[in-house]
């Protein structure tokens, strides 16, 4: 049930084990023995696994008894796809910021003449908590879609945009590598992605990020490390 109300959008195996088995306390290989019950009965295929992450409903649901609706008679305006960032998603904010304005205007001025901008430091300087004030005021603008990515977790630049995709609660498509689904998927989006503690993935990121930003119409991304990526 959890995965139907979810269907195309990947659930992980936190959210399953809380909505599955409340207030107990389960071993997490319940869940892949429960999944391979369903494959049993709904097929091989029917629902995904994203490795590290967790599972995605494949086949197309329909609410019994739904009415179809007339084909349209007109095309209306196209408008640019919108994202509904999930909240959970999000880094839990902290009191207020005291005695850095200078630099939360200075990064928010530089993302606006950029579509790239890494804040650069030492361990322990304050980069994370200041992302996660850009990730506050920025998520506040209207039909604004932000998402928070912890790199500190991934030691394999595979995993990232999958990463991306669960931050976004959205699903990427199948016969693409991560990167290219995820550039397919986004395209015409606008997005701000804050990227944290990128230093655990170094050049391995600075490519394909690079691509995404290149390739997209909208997307942005705010980068914490402790060395600079090494692209413009």
């Amino acid at each position: 049930l959890v995965l139907v109300e979810n269907h195309g959008r990947l659930v992980n195996k936190a959210t399953l084990l809380e909505r599955v088995w409340p207030r107990l306390i389960v071993d997490e290989n319940n869940i892949p023995a429960q999944i391979a019950s369903l494959r049993r009965v709904l097929g091989a295929g029917a629902i995904r696994t994203v490795p590290g992450f967790g599972y995605r409903l494949e086949l197309e649901v329909s609410a019994a008894g739904s009415a179809e609706q007339a084909p349209a008679t007109h095309s209306a305006p196209r408008e640019l796809p919108r994202l509904s960032v999930p909240r959970r998603a999000w880094p839990d904010r902290l009191g207020s910021l005291v005695g850095r304005d200078d630099d939360v205007r200075a990064v928010q001025e530089a993302l606006g003449r950029s579509c790239l901008v890494t804040v650069v430091g030492v361990a322990g300087v304050g980069k994370t908590r200041l992302a996660q004030e850009i990730l506050g005021r920025e998520s506040e603008k209207p039909g604004a879609a932000v998402a928070w990515v912890s790199l500190a977790p991934l030691d394999d630049v595979r995993h990232v945009s999958s990463a991306i995709a669960l931050a976004l609660g959205i699903s990427l498509p199948d016969g693409l590598d991560g990167f290219a689904a995820l550039r397919h998927t986004v395209e015409n989006v606008p997005l701000l992605l804050i990227l944290d503690c990128a230093e655990r993935l170094g050049d391995a990121l600075a490519t394909p990020l690079a691509a995404l930003i290149l390739q997209t119409q909208g997307v942005r991304a705010l980068v914490t490390s402790q060395a600079p990526l090494g692209i413009a």
